[in-house]
């Protein structure tokens, strides 16, 4: 749910540019065995370049035999320095840069890539290097290469077993395969009250998040997790919009948490749908170069995550001075189609990520619904996902009007909305996440609550529709519940 507050903020518009690229190959030798066939080849690429920094991006491409465990080597050419990296944890010894496997990402089958990024600084010229190794092997372009004098690899260990390890990984579908992605993250749980809290993430009365909180979400059988982020309070003015790297680097923490407990991640905007995005009718201008430049610099950031990281554009988009629906359903295509627009140009492991746009209002009523479908439509891609939420029949989800009872209003209400977006969707090849779904209680102080327990008692289950039982349930409370219904029972709205 969202807070009530409509407050405006107006910005100036940004431009980010990109510089060079540069594609290189590298031969490479597995770890596990000197005799494997060994070659890669590594793209290096900068993707915005401005005075005195730069985001660049490394996708290696291995073409010989599998290795597990791996480090990538170069020397930039004009004393540039990495700042600050993801996907691989970067050190330098003298010129010379040195990128290791995360815990996650070890393993490069054949004809497989792994990508990673970083920021850096620069001063004079920013040239690129102009050679790689990867696990000491210098770059040859073809099977087999040179063992270059480096120091040998250090691999990344895998975290230690233990009686109380997270269900083992499990293999991701193809990326380009939405609705086996989404059938994949059922069921889902929301860390909701905390990334999304403004200003920061304990404000709303949740404890850090810890990796121990993700692991035991996994092992509760929970196979994906929603992060809600609000970004409004943690970047600079116009025109760079630039999100502050602390903040960045907290959100990045707990996705490579999440990733590395074999959960398929869901971020996005969050609050700043009603803090500064629903403006956008009457200050189109700012309220695009804002949005426009959060989600290249997150799309920069996440470039070369695997496919088990999703992103949802809005949170419940709504939006203010406007004549009406019509209005609101093309201002929302805009924002959705402008978000699909940046996340595929930046490439890497973007080009094929699954993409959620939502409803207005992250309604489930036939309009919204036939208007996401228009926009589906219109952008003509094969990768994409519906989401809306659900909070049942208003009088029993909240207690009032004599709701305190599961009845047929109930019931009908939860089987009409399924069923229209059922047909509307999956019976179109449209996968659907229900990002939210709960019992509310209206005022948990108030005297004569009868119930807030869950709705999922109907005699036509949840699952009828294919991809909607992937609902993380909105544990604002952060129950750490063993079962979909009993984290429903424990959830509160999201207003503080």
């Amino acid at each position: 749910m969202t807070l009530q507050n409509t407050r405006r903020t107006r910005w100036r518009a940004a431009v980010v540019a990109g510089g060079v690229a540069a594609l290189l190959t590298a031969g490479m030798a597995a770890a596990v065995s000197a005799q494997a066939a060994a070659g890669c080849q590594v793209a290096y690429s900068v993707s915005a370049q401005w005075p005195g920094g730069f985001t660049a991006n490394v996708d290696v491409t291995n073409l010989g035999d599998p290795v597990n465990g791996w480090n990538v080597r170069w020397t930039f050419p004009s004393g540039q320095q990495v700042t600050q990296a993801w996907n691989a944890a970067v050190t330098a010894s003298g010129g010379q840069q040195t990128a290791t496997n995360m815990s996650y990402n070890a393993a490069i089958g054949t004809n497989a890539t792994v990508s990673f990024g970083f920021n850096g600084s620069w001063s004079g010229s920013n040239n690129p290097p102009t050679a790689f190794s990867l696990n000491n092997v210098t770059c040859t372009g073809t099977i087999g290469g040179t063992p270059s004098p480096s120091n040998s690899p250090s691999t990344r260990p895998s975290p230690s077993a233990s009686a109380s390890a997270s269900p083992s990984p499990s293999t991701p579908p193809q990326p380009g395969d939405p609705m086996a992605t989404v059938a994949a993250m059922q069921p889902g749980w929301n860390l909701g009250n905390t990334l999304d809290a403004i200003p920061d993430e304990t404000a709303w009365g949740n404890p850090l998040t810890t990796q121990a909180l993700l692991r035991h979400v996994r092992q509760q059988g929970y196979r994906s997790i929603r992060i809600p982020v609000t970004w409004s309070n943690h970047h600079g003015p116009a025109p760079a919009y630039t999100i502050d790297s602390t903040w960045l680097n907290r959100v990045r923490q707990i996705v490579d948490w999440s990733l590395a407990e074999d959960l398929y991640v869901m971020i996005n905007l969050h609050h700043d749908s009603w803090q500064w995005i629903n403006a956008y009718p009457t200050d189109r201008a700012n309220v695009l170069a804002r949005y426009s430049a959060l989600w290249t610099q997150l799309s920069g950031a996440f470039r070369g995550y695997p496919s088990r990281l999703v992103f949802e554009s809005i949170n419940e988009p709504q939006f203010a001075g406007t004549s009406g629906d019509e209005q609101n359903y093309q201002v929302l295509h805009e924002l959705n189609a402008e978000f699909v627009r940046i996340v595929r140009r930046s490439g890497g492991g973007n080009a094929t990520r699954l993409l959620v746009l939502p409803t207005l209002f992250t309604n489930a009523d036939q309009g919204r619904l036939d208007a996401l479908t228009a926009t589906f439509r219109q952008l003509g891609d094969s990768n994409v996902a519906a989401t809306v939420h659900f909070y049942g029949w208003w009088p029993f989800s909240v207690n009032i009007a004599g709701g305190t009872r599961y009845d047929a209003s109930v019931e009908q209400d939860l089987i009409a909305t399924f069923d229209r977006v059922h047909a509307t969707f999956v019976a179109h090849g449209i996968p659907v996440i229900i990002g939210e779904w709960a019992l509310l209680n209206w005022d948990h102080n108030r005297p004569g609550i009868i119930e807030r327990g869950s709705s999922s008692s109907s005699s036509r289950p949840w699952a009828t529709t294919p991809g909607s039982g992937t609902s993380p349930p909105w544990c604002g409370t952060r129950a750490s519940s063993s079962t979909a219904a009993s984290c429903a029972g424990a959830t509160r709205a999201c207003s503080p």
